[in-house]
């Protein structure tokens, strides 16, 4: 989420209440999965963006001065 960077989490963890996009979540230990949605969103110039774009988004939830009061 921070530094222009996209988030790919596991779907069996809290980190799936931060991200909620299901292109950007895997299934815990499968290895296979995870790589096959980093290696897609290398390939789909797309999907890469709209993910950066919501991760983007995402972040902006969660910035300290906000949630720190």
């Amino acid at each position: 989420l921070r530094n222009n960077t996209i988030s790919i989490v596991a779907d069996n963890t809290s980190l799936k209440e931060l991200i909620e996009e299901e292109s950007l979540r895997f299934k815990t230990l499968d290895s296979e999965e995870l790589a096959n949605k980093i290696i897609l969103l290398y390939k789909d110039k797309e999907l890469y963006r709209r993910g950066l774009e919501y991760c983007s988004k995402r972040e902006k939830d969660f910035e300290w001065n906000d949630i720190s009061k």
